[in-house]
Order: C-alpha cells, then structure tokens, then sequence
C-alpha cells in the first residue's frame, strides 16, 4: 500500500478574480473612404489606415480620412475602428470620354479599375465615308423601253465600315432640290450586293451622302491599367488597331455624394460584433458629417444605448452649420429635433487647423481618448476645458465665429457642448445633450461614461461566473474581486466611493431557484468642478497695518 511521507503542496483557484483590463472609449467612426472594406478594421496607425482604405485629401467627401488625420496626427491617440459605407459596386458616377491622338493618357480621379473599357471608331457624328462611295446614272434600251438606273456605289476601301455594320444613305429628289428634308435611308452593308445601293429615278445624284453609324464602328481595345494617387494611367497596347486616331472610354468612377443617410445607418449595425472580433468595447461612436442627419444621430445614440444587447456607450453628434448660423439658431434647432439622450453628446460649431475644416464631433471623440490615456484610461476626467488642437471655430461656409462666454455656456445649459478660447482653444461643456437638471449619472458626460465603464468591467470580468454553481463560494468571489477594484478606482480618484453588495430581499428564493443571482453596486463618480466661486469682501482691520 502507498504511504504519503513528506510535504505536499496542492493548488487550487482564486476565488478573487484579476480585473479585466477595459477601455470604454475606443472609438468607431463610420464614414467614407476610398477603399471599400466589408467589415469593420482596427487601425493603429496613420499607414494602416492608408494600408486598408487609402488616402484621396478630401476630408468632405472622404470622411474617414478626416477621422484618420485627427486620430492620428493631431492627439496621437489609438486605435480607431473604421467602417467605411461607400462602396464601387453601388457608389459611383458613369463617366464616358474621347480621347484623340493618344494611345496612352490618364484617367483623372477616383477611377474603379474593372469598370474601365476602351473602344475606338468612336466620332461625335457619323462618318463620313464620301472617299468610299461612286455614284452612277446608266441608261439602258431606247426609245419608250428606255430605263435610268440611278446608283451608289460604297468601296469601304478605307474599312471604316466593320463587320456587321450599317451605313446611312441621304439623298434628295428633283422635287425636294429647293427646300425640304432629304431622303435618308439606314441599311446594313451586308446586304448590299457589291456595295450597291440603287436610287429613286428621281434621285439627285449630286446630292447623296453616305456615312455609317459611329455605334457600329466601335472595337475593343486590349489595354494596360496602372492606378496611381488619385488617377489611372491607361496604355493601349496595340496602336495599329486604332480607327481615325480616336478612342472612347468608359469607367465607373467613386461617387462619394451617392451614399445616403440609410446607407451610414446600414453600416452602424456593424458595431455589433466589434468585442467578438477585436476583443475592444466600443465607447465612443461617431459619423462626421452625416450626423448632422437626425436619422443618422438616432441610429447612432440607439446603438451606443445596446452594443451587443449588453455594453453601452456614447454616440456624438454635430449640428449643421450651415442651416445654423448662429448659437441661437442651434439651440433653437436642436430643441426642436428632440436631439436628447444621455447616450448622445452634441456639438456645434465646425472647427478648423490652418485653414482646413473639421467637424468638432471628430475633434471630441479624439480628445476623450486622449484625456483618458492620461488618466489610466478611465473615463472620469471630463473632456471640458482641454486644449483642442484647433486654431478657428467656423460655420460651414469658413465664417469665424467667436462666442463669448456666456453664449458657450447658454449652449451648454441647452445640451450643446461648443469650443472656447481661454489662452487656447478649448473643448466647452460637462454635460451630455440632456443637459442640467436630468439624473445625475446621465447629464455630465463623464458620469455617464463611467458608469459605461463599470457596465463593461462587469460583464467581461464576471462572464466566466455564468453557469457556475450558485454557492457561496461563487457569490463571494464576485463580491470580494469587484469590491477590491471598486475600492481601487475610488483610492485613484475615478470614484468617490462603490460597493458591491448582494441583497437578501432581492435574492428571493423564487429567484435563486430559477438560477438568478441580483447584485447591487452602489457608486459615486466625481462631477466635474463646473463652478468655483471665490466671494470677495473688504476687511478694513487691514488699516491696523498703517500703525505698526
């Protein structure tokens, strides 16, 4: 029989789980860009994402190149989740040209390569084939049984007439000479025998034409494709084939201006899903430009309420400048759009760096991440009153607008977060579109993003406790882990203070029987110090001073 003599050592598993890291700010911009992708992709970097959706220069048509830009070069913060709506295969303009002594030149734009084709006999009228044609006027018999043949006779000596093609015969008779429209007859040259078409007796010879049909003239063309920045060099690699030094192209080129409103909606849905693929939550979700569409704004501030039925988040919105030239009107805009949720940070003016316009829901989803980089990634800190990398606040048209103070903080009072220029330019407003006088965990936006963050932290951290046996033990590992973190984040000054608790009169045995647990957590973020009042008042024992 086996004896145990010695020391043993066993090992069994922690009942106080290690937090999970969380970042509830990543954000996901859902724009336009030149390369289409059909999912979501996670950028790092300013060359990934000209990597993955190329670079054009235009941030107005090119949304997420504005993303990229403001992410990457003026916060230096990552990463960002990119979805780009625009797509080829539905986006895009029919452009046609001629092109003329060339066999080789260059496609200016945003060309879809497979779309191009390259055809020549291409003319903007018929062509005229009068070096081909004979006309004749033959008399045979005499007398009464005389008979005149009128004819014309087509050579298609110069082989301008291909394969299957027609030609159009236009004549006049002796009695439309002085005025009316002349004869025009279509027919294809197959048909003719020897190339002969016979006229009317009455035909005037001197005055028939004959051209063929541009359409029917046309020949494909084998041809090289090169893509370079922003056009395609296309070569022909057979000159000898072109017809009249003459080539047609046609080509589907990127139409930034047919995405619609629906088709950002569309593309918000595939937030869903970012945790599963990327291992990220979403926190923040913005779509320059196109949220100054209610439709576009709702869509995102109901998916910022319910990622993937359990994470939430903020989504941020702009109003339009251009219908809104005055904070006035913006109030008086966004009132009326009922553009109020805690879920969803309005903002107004566009911004601008150097001349170049942004729009400020861009600018704040970058400092947010930002902000919270310098605070351990935690979301308490409010993004009010930190210097914007901006120079100008701007109505759509690049009119300069300065608000005073006071018009900042009636924007603010009416949820509408602005800039302000105190030494630099900064980023105005504590408060979600709500504004004051809501819940307290949904009117400052940085409540509401930490209690985003405790949202996450709690279902990532505690999803391996599903299923689990409902015993004490099990209990007391989520009390004891949460509680010991919650007091972690309270010892940094991210909360005020938190407990979680596990309440007997909410844990009915009804409950427990059908395998529901019910925790209660209990948390306080710190507001943001929106008022610092300093009372003045004169002492005049001070004068005491003159006697010593």
């Amino acid at each position: 029989m086996a004896i145990r003599h010695g020391i043993y050592i066993s090992e069994v598993a922690t009942q106080i789980q290690a937090p999970v890291q969380i970042d509830s700010g990543i954000c996901v911009a859902i724009g336009t860009a030149k390369i289409a992708q059909d999912k979501p992709v996670i950028c790092y970097t300013y060359k990934e994402f000209v990597e993955n959706f190329g670079y054009v220069g235009d941030f107005d048509n090119y949304t997420l190149e504005e993303v990229a830009a403001t992410f990457f070069k003026l916060y230096n913060v990552a990463p960002v989740i990119c979805i780009n709506a625009l797509n080829g295969s539905k986006h895009f303009k029919e452009i046609e040209k001629e092109i003329e002594g060339q066999a080789s030149f260059k496609l200016e734009g945003e060309v879809i390569l497979d779309t191009v084709a390259v055809t020549t006999g291409v003319n903007q009228g018929d062509i005229d084939l009068a070096d081909d044609i004979t006309t004749a006027e033959v008399t045979t018999g005499e007398g009464d049984e005389a008979i005149t043949e009128k004819s014309v006779t087509i050579s298609n000596a110069s082989g301008k007439i291909l394969l299957g093609g027609t030609v159009k015969i236009s004549y006049r008779k002796t009695e439309t000479a002085l005025g009316g429209e002349p004869v025009v007859v279509e027919v294809a040259y197959a048909n003719l025998t020897n190339g002969k078409y016979v006229l009317p007796e009455d035909a005037i010879l001197e005055s028939v034409e004959v051209t063929t049909r541009g359409i029917n003239n046309l020949r494909s063309l084998d041809f090289d494709i090169q893509s370079g920045d922003s056009f395609a060099q296309v070569t022909i690699l057979d000159e000898s084939l072109i017809i009249d030094d003459k080539v047609k192209v046609t080509y589907h080129e990127l139409d930034p201006s047919a995405v619609t409103a629906q088709d950002i909606i569309d593309n918000i849905e595939k937030v869903g899903g970012i945790y599963a693929r990327f291992n990220i939550v979403p926190g923040t979700l913005i779509a320059p430009k196109y949220s100054l569409q209610n439709s576009v704004a709702a869509a995102l501030t109901n998916k910022a309420k319910s990622i993937d039925g359990v994470f939430k988040g903020v989504a941020i919105a702009d109003l339009d400048s251009a219908r809104n030239t005055t904070y006035q009107a913006a109030i008086e805009f966004k009132n009326q759009s009922n553009l109020s949720d805690p879920h969803l940070i309005v903002c107004y003016p566009k911004v601008a760096l150097d001349g170049v316009q942004y729009y400020l829901s861009t600018h704040l989803a970058a400092l947010m991440n930002q902000v919270d980089s310098q605070n351990d990634g935690l979301p308490y800190v409010s993004p009010s009153n930190q210097r914007l990398q901006i120079d100008s606040a701007v109505t759509a048209d690049g009119t300069e607008m300065i608000l005073l103070q006071e018009q900042a903080n009636l924007l603010n009072a009416n949820g509408v977060g602005t800039v302000f220029s105190w030494g630099s330019w900064k980023y105005w407003g504590n408060y979600t579109s709500v504004g004051p006088g809501e819940d307290y965990k949904d009117e400052f936006i940085a409540t509401r993003r930490m209690l985003n963050f405790l949202t996450a932290y709690l279902t990532i951290t505690y999803f391996t406790n599903l299923d689990n046996p409902i015993n004490r033990r099990n209990i007391e590992g989520i009390l004891q882990s949460a509680n010991i973190y919650l007091s972690s984040l309270a010892a940094r000054g991210a909360l005020l203070g938190a407990r979680l608790e596990f309440p007997e009169d909410e844990n009915t045995t009804a409950n427990l029987m059908s395998g529901a647990l019910h925790f209660r957590l209990y948390w306080l973020s710190p507001p943001p110090a929106q008022e610092i009042v300093f009372e003045m008042e004169v002492d005049t024992s001070y004068f005491e001073t003159l006697f010593i």
